[in-house]
């Protein structure tokens, strides 16, 4: 992967089939290179990857490549082998490289990426298992484009605490022995990072002998919440009338959350914006209404 690329890598409920249609239209209209499929949700990308996708979900997967392909997208795909290293059985290497097969030869993605975050870390040979793994890949498919997101992907403690402590001198292991040719993702200093230092990112590359390949969590909304209304174009796009409601409320939005909003006053807001016939206006009431809000369920059945 390079260049400017989006990941749909979020934990809670999935985006459908026309939204993401929708997303890789709007990607290649915005100088975007890559698009790559790994939402949380999507068990058979994690704790089911040992399976094979239902015949629908395969070839609607197939179709949303076959879009990203006629706009110019390099689309990709986000394996996560649930815990592999964990107990690892021997034919472990094999599952994953039939699952690999599934998604490059019968999906059509042009690039891969193993994604081993948000797993338990704290095991012997974590970064040798891992590195065997994408060799592994890398020997069947040597044109494939390859990337890899390490269990410790930042400095940020919170991955110790929540994964385990991470082995000593695991990223330079890692950096060493992985094969130049794959990129390596780093969410920088904390998991969401609001800047990049040259000298920090110097230091991270110097471990990993190479560039990372920056995986930005800045907007993403099922964490921290860090990304504002920036107010962008929000006539052209909206309509005076509903620009302006959103104004009005884009700080309530922001700084309260959905859950720190009043029952009345959420009916309310929906029963405004329900007035609008504009999509933008349409997504309002559906958060309003709990649509998109991320329970410790699905975090739970998606980790």
């Amino acid at each position: 992967m390079s260049g400017l690329g989006f990941v749909e890598g979020f934990y809670g409920r999935p985006w459908s089939w026309d939204e993401r249609s929708a997303t890789a239209e709007f990607l290649a209209v915005s100088g975007y290179s890559s698009y790559l499929y790994a939402p949380k949700a999507d068990l058979f990308l994690r704790r089911r990857w040992r399976e094979r996708w239902p015949d629908e979900t395969a070839r609607k997967l197939r179709a949303l490549a076959a879009l990203a392909r006629a706009r110019g997208l390099s689309f990709g795909v986000g394996l996560s082998p649930h815990e592999l290293h964990v107990g690892r059985a021997a034919d472990e290497e094999r599952l994953v490289l039939e699952k690999v097969e599934v998604i490059v030869d019968e999906l059509g993605a042009a690039h891969l990426a193993l994604l081993f975050d948000d797993m338990k870390g704290d095991v012997p040979e974590l970064a040798k298992t891992q590195v065997a793994l994408a060799h592994a890949v890398k020997a069947r498919w040597p044109k494939l484009a390859l990337s890899l997101c390490p269990t410790y992907y930042s400095l940020d403690s919170a991955l110790d605490r929540l994964f385990g402590p991470r082995p000593p001198h695991y990223l330079d292991e890692l950096g060493r022995a992985l094969d130049p040719s794959i990129g390596i993702f780093w969410t920088g200093e904390r998991i969401c990072s609001t800047s990049y230092s040259l000298e920090h990112l110097r230091e991270v590359g110097g471990w990993l002998k190479r560039k990372p390949l920056l995986w930005d969590n800045y907007p993403v909304n099922d964490t921290e919440k860090m990304s504002p209304f920036f107010d962008r174009a929000a006539r052209a796009t909206l309509g005076p009338e509903l620009a302006a409601l959103v104004r009005r409320d884009r700080e309530l939005f922001q700084e309260h959350g959905l859950e720190k909003i009043e029952p009345a006053r959420k009916t309310e807001l929906r029963a405004e914006y329900g007035r609008f016939s504009q999509p933008g206006a349409r997504e309002v009431v559906d958060w309003l209404g709990g649509r998109y809000a991320v329970t410790s369920e699905m975090v739970k059945e998606q980790l």
